[in-house]
């Protein structure tokens, strides 16, 4: 287990998160579960956890479709929400 910390960005805000999570263990650890949302505007997020289901989709700076569960974060790492598979607007 890591005790070494990276600052990292989830729609436009700083979050803390161990340098050994994936960004689903990053995002969960500080409550966050909705990663987007499907074609018929519902909620999605994580649910297998091992990079088969699709659910846990977002974007990372200009990369879409990146599954959160299977990609480890990266120091100054910029997660937005994806809205069904389109890249997510920012504010």
């Amino acid at each position: 287990m890591s005790t070494k910390t990276l600052t990292i960005y989830f729609e436009g805000n700083e979050l803390q998160a161990l340098d050994d999570q994936t960004i689903a263990e990053a995002l969960l650890a500080h409550g966050i579960t909705e990663f987007g949302t499907n074609h018929k505007g519902d909620p999605r997020g994580p649910f297998c956890l091992m990079g088969l289901c699709g659910q846990c989709v977002v974007t990372i700076d200009d990369r879409i479709n990146v599954k959160a569960c299977s990609c480890q974060i990266t120091p100054g790492m910029n997660i937005y929400r994806q809205d069904d598979g389109k890249l997510s607007e920012r504010k």
